[in-house]
Parts: structure tokens; sequence; C-alpha cells
């Protein structure tokens, strides 16, 4: 018996679900031990589900994992897109006037009378 199997035992006991950390997978561990579902991030296919960080699977990180697979390059596309309005914001391009909400007139002289 291994540590690993002793806390794994101890954990499913009170447990209905199990997330496992990267484990061989061609150990069949732990969904062949425990009798709670297991859900693997990194542990390979032997578990009953698996899991991953939004933010890694979407690209939003630009940093790799072993485990982690990407579906998306929504950082990148993020960066650009900050990348053009600091740019509308420093050329006076953004906001124009139809981004903006007007004052009527009756706030606006309520306003200039509360000023010092």
């Amino acid at each position: 018996t291994t540590t690993i199997t002793i806390g794994i035992t101890m954990i499913a006991a009170i447990a209905t679900w199990l997330i496992t950390p990267a484990i061989d997978p061609n150990t069949g561990i732990p969904s062949s031990l425990v009798a709670a579902v297991t859900i693997g991030i990194g542990s390979g296919p032997e578990t009953d589900g698996q899991v991953l960080v939004v933010n890694d699977l979407a690209g939003l990180t630009r940093r790799e994992f072993k485990h982690n697979r990407r579906y998306g390059a929504v950082g990148a596309a993020m960066r650009e897109a900050v990348a053009a309005y600091v740019q509308d914001v420093r050329a006076g391009a953004f906001p124009g006037p139809e981004h903006a909400f007007p004052m009527p007139p009756e706030e606006l002289a309520a306003f200039k009378r509360m000023r010092p």
C-alpha cells in the first residue's frame, strides 16, 4: 500500500467526487480504486471526467501546460483589441459624441449652480 493509495482511499471515503492531479495514466489510478467520481487534470483518460482551466484552454494565458490543449486564441484577440483601443484613445478617435450621454439642460444648470 502506497501513501497515494491510502490518501485516495481516505478522501474517497468522505467525498462524492475527487479531483485528481497528475498521476500516471497507465496505472488506472484512482478511478479503479475509489467509489467516488474522479475528475482528472493531467491524469490521463482513466478518470471519470476531465477538467481544464478555461483561461488556459481558450488561450487567454500565454503559458503552455503539458496537460492542456488550446481550443482558441482569446488572449491574442484581447491583446489586439486593447492595443487598438489605446491607439484610438491616444489619437482622439475614441470616444466620440456618439459614445457619450448628454446631460439634460436642467441637470446641467443645477450642476453649474453647485460649483463654487
